[in-house]
């Protein structure tokens, strides 16, 4: 039997050792979606984009994005509140709802879609939801968005029955904080002057 070459005895254990790196970080990788897939449940509703992050409705989780990817947003159902809104009623209410919750939440929303634009809004005790269908919404897809808020309020209710409501959860960012973050919301062009100041004078009583 020929010997093999050192050179080419290190080559053979350099390739031997990334064959292994590959099979423990695919191992890795599997058990995590295997995790996830657990985690989150069976997927129930999906609403499409090409352009932007999908909405993905979960037995047990909601998501903007995959989850768990880069700028995904979401968590569990359990204890969450969905509601089909516009980007103008919302701004309205914002002083007077999840600010004393939550603290300022990002309204990542486009200026330019509209006022008008529909919007999924989920408010969940820990993580705040916005997601815009692309383009005009018409009847048909109307009548798909309020199917998916209407299975998140019953599976949320399922899951968390004895939930308190969203609105009367304890805030769990400090003052400063709450108006540090809707300074930078005002700063980014989410709210406007009026918003702010609305917003604002609510913060401080």
């Amino acid at each position: 039997m020929t010997e093999q070459s050192p050179a080419k005895v290190a080559r053979a254990e350099k390739k031997s050792e990334k064959a292994r790196q590959k099979a423990i970080i695919a191992q890795i990788r599997g058990e995590s979606k295997d995790r996830t897939a657990d985690r989150v449940g069976r997927l129930v509703h999906q609403d499409f984009q090409m352009a932007g992050p999908s909405l993905f409705v979960y037995e047990n989780e909601v998501w903007r994005g995959k989850p768990g990817a880069a700028g995904s947003v979401g968590g569990p159902i359990a204890g969450a509140t969905a509601e089909l809104t516009t980007q103008g009623q919302l701004t309205q209410r914002l002083s007077a709802t999840r600010i004393l919750a939550l603290g300022v939440f990002a309204l990542a929303v486009p200026k330019q879609s509209g006022n008008m634009h529909t919007l999924v809004h989920v408010s969940a005790p820990t993580f705040e939801l916005l997601y815009s269908p692309a383009g005009k919404v018409g009847a048909a897809q109307m009548k798909q968005l309020t199917r998916y808020v209407e299975y998140i309020n019953n599976r949320s209710r399922e899951l968390a029955p004895n939930a308190a409501p969203i609105d009367q959860q304890p805030p769990t960012a400090s003052l400063s904080d709450q108006l540090a973050k809707l300074a930078e919301l005002h700063s980014a062009g989410a709210l406007t002057d009026d918003e702010y100041a609305t917003a604002k004078g609510h913060l401080l009583g």
